[in-house]
């Protein structure tokens, strides 16, 4: 009897314990349905006009691509920039060794000089021949001389006249030549002709260069720059010159709009593209990644700010405030991101920014509130303050 009257008490002490705990959850249960009065901003779901676009890859390219050739042959004996340089108009970018030049000027200068040297002396035998011939002719006429003394001062004049022509138009195109070796020597410094970016240099100091042969390619800078595009064969009909279209360079967390400004009504027949060339009206450099959107017919689309979206693991969530103003955790599926410019959503460029609003397809309806900024102190069961 005493050991089953032991068994009573514990048995008994056990369900005391188990009431109690039970009670213990209730209160904490009941405190936290109460929740906290909190202050927090919001934001009313509603409908917003969003783009229809089809987005294509592009590379920005310089307009206008300068390429500077080599006008002497010779050795390079100094580099001046590098590439990505920029240059203002009248910049050395590299010399050519004008030696070989100099000497082809000095040699020409010293053929000259001898001659002017030989014509000299060739007009002072005219001289003489001239006086000698018309002595002749007048002997001849006074039968002073034989008609062959008369043709020999002759032939003795017109000979030495025509050496003196001849010397003179040697002379002459000695000096074409020296002025044409002259003009070569400015070649044999390369410079900008604009306002350029060094894009590419094919010579290093100590190269050998023949004439013709390509040295540095420059982007012209006051040309501006351009998105160049491969566009879907299907969306001719869409794109036209003037038309704006929205272009995303990630690099630089760009996103604009901007006017097409060349179509090319070509379709490439293995690619089933045509290409087309967008205006870029900001400061930029050639080679950079960006995207095309091509606008299509836009369509209305529950969007919040973006503030308002939180993670949960793999699940995406936001706090949606009732008719009670309790805030409840709420799961939700998103669609795609915008970026607000100019109070019109445009595509977002993934690469960062502010005024970001994203698409809703699931999880909430027209006209409810959710919470937006500051979400890491929001607790489920919280109360917003009025």
């Amino acid at each position: 009897m005493r050991g089953k009257s032991i068994l009573i008490t514990w048995i008994s002490f056990i369900v005391l314990v188990i009431i109690a705990a039970c009670s213990g959850s209730k209160e904490e249960g009941t405190a936290t349905l109460k929740g906290r009065e909190i202050s927090a901003e919001t934001y009313t779901v509603k409908a917003k006009t969003v783009p229809i676009f089809r987005s294509f890859p592009g590379t920005v390219e310089a307009k206008a691509e300068i390429v500077l050739s080599s006008k002497v042959s010779g050795y390079v004996t100094k580099v001046a920039v590098k590439e990505g340089d920029r240059v203002t108009p009248g910049t050395i970018l590299l010399t050519i060794d004008d030696r070989q030049i100099r000497q082809q000027i000095a040699a020409l200068k010293e053929a000259r000089e001898a001659i002017l040297k030989e014509r000299q002396a060739i007009l002072a035998r005219l001289n003489y021949a001239k006086s000698n011939f018309e002595r002749f002719k007048r002997l001849f006429k006074e039968e002073a001389a034989t008609k062959e003394e008369l043709e020999r001062a002759q032939a003795e004049y017109l000979a030495l006249k025509r050496q003196a022509q001849a010397l003179e138009r040697k002379e002459r195109e000695t000096v074409s030549r020296i002025k044409a070796t002259e003009s070569l020597l400015p070649y044999t410094q390369i410079k900008s002709p604009t306002e350029a970016l060094v894009a590419r240099r094919l010579v290093d100091q100590g190269s050998f260069v023949n004439v013709g042969q390509p040295l540095i390619y420059l982007d012209d800078l006051k040309a501006g720059f351009w998105l160049v595009a491969e566009i879907d064969e299907s969306l001719l009909p869409f794109v036209s010159p003037d038309k704006e279209v929205v272009v995303t360079i990630p690099s630089l967390n760009k996103n604009l709009k901007a006017p097409v400004e060349v179509v090319v009504d070509h379709v490439s027949p293995q690619t089933r593209t045509f290409r087309i060339k967008v205006n870029l009206p900001i400061p930029i450099q050639a080679g950079l990644f960006a995207r095309v959107y091509v606008p299509l017919e836009p369509r209305q689309a529950l969007v919040v700010p973006q503030s308002a979206i939180f993670k949960r693991g793999d699940l995406t969530a936001v706090y949606v405030v009732g008719e009670d103003r309790t805030i409840r955790l709420r799961l939700v599926k998103t669609g795609q991101t915008f970026s607000l410019i100019s109070g019109e959503l445009l595509p977002y460029s993934n690469s960062g920014g502010n005024d970001l609003y994203v698409e809703i397809l699931s999880g909430l309806n027209e006209g409810e509130k959710v919470i937006v900024g500051d979400l890491e102190k929001i607790k489920e069961g919280d109360v917003l303050g009025r």
